[in-house]
């Protein structure tokens, strides 16, 4: 059991590590592109961050095992909101502008409503390949829309400060593809151990996926939002975390449901997981539009919203 446990704290290194490098790769990319802060924090810091998630599901849907992606996915969005929105916003108030984000805000609580919609329509409770292909059209829909804004951006700028696209950018380059790499070899360590433990301990498997693999998956977006904060780059914090959750959404799980092939049938626990997650982002969604602004106390109730989702799962739906 011991070897398993300091397995697992190597794949998380490797995830870790990974996805650093891919944030730090993609931000050398953008600053050499002139990228404004909040566009890089949507696209190419989130999809650093969210690459965790894309690697171990779509290891563990080419495994045949859902269970797992499903519950990492749901587990990976709450905590992301939860410790990543919510801890940043205890240490400095998150000043959250309609204008940037917007779009983004949208699709953050249409996503896991959308998954809800399916399943309840569903005559089996099930996401079929159908699903898969309407979640990778709204990515591709909302890739669509963030280039449109860049587009936009760029209009505006004046010619010595347009993006110059003879910059290379071959070591950030590697960078970014060398945590590609890391990031699948250390999904497919966690998904070989935590499969284990799941057969010594008797565990349920969606309780694993929900806590344990969320939140190994979920460090990189939650450091590299929290970092950010620090260092008062309060866009990229929050296009991050708006960005990487879409991502879960509609690439990462619409990426599993494909790689998997068959219809991914959902029970109670999985249900009330997605519910969960809709709830919390529709809340976030209505205190930003209102206030343009996520200041401490919302910050920590959001904190205090994974711990309480987490025993009312545990207790009443597993």
């Amino acid at each position: 059991m011991l070897l398993i446990v300091v397995f697992i704290c190597i794949g998380f290194a490797l995830l870790f590590k990974g996805g650093d490098f891919l944030v730090t790769g993609a931000a050398g990319i953008a600053q050499k592109k002139n990228i404004p802060a909040f566009i890089v924090g949507i696209t190419l810091v989130a999809f650093g961050t969210s690459a965790p998630e894309l690697f171990f599901n779509m290891i563990s849907a080419l495994h045949g095992n859902a269970e797992f992606a499903l519950s990492n996915v749901s587990g990976s969005n709450l905590i992301n909101i939860c410790l990543g929105l919510g801890v940043s916003a205890i240490i400095a108030t998150l000043p959250i502008t309609r204008k940037n984000f917007t779009k983004d805000l949208t699709f953050l609580f249409a996503g896991p409503m959308l998954i809800v919609g399916f399943i309840l329509l569903s005559p089996n409770a099930a996401l079929t390949m159908v699903h898969g292909l309407l979640l990778f059209v709204g990515f591709v829909g909302y890739i669509f829309l963030t280039k449109q804004e860049l587009s936009r951006h760029n209009s505006q700028l004046p010619q010595e400060a347009k993006p110059c696209t003879d910059t290379s950018c071959k070591r950030e380059w590697g960078i970014f593809f060398l945590g590609g790499v890391m990031l699948y070899l250390g999904g497919e360590i966690i998904y070989r151990n935590a499969l284990a433990i799941v057969e010594r301990l008797q565990l349920s498997e969606s309780i694993v996926g929900l806590t344990v693999i969320a939140v190994g998956t979920s460090i990189p977006d939650c450091a590299a939002s929290i970092i950010a904060v620090m260092k008062k780059q309060m866009d990229i914090a929050i296009g991050n975390i708006l960005g990487s959750n879409i991502f879960n959404i509609f690439l990462v799980l619409g990426a599993t449901i494909l790689a998997y092939g068959d219809p991914i049938f959902f029970n109670r626990s999985n249900l009330f997981d997605y519910m969960s997650v809709s709830i919390l982002s529709l809340l976030f969604f209505l205190v930003v539009i209102t206030r343009q602004s996520y200041g401490r106390i919302m910050g920590g109730l959001t904190l205090a919203y994974y711990p309480l989702s987490l025993i009312v799962r545990v207790l009443y739906f597993s």
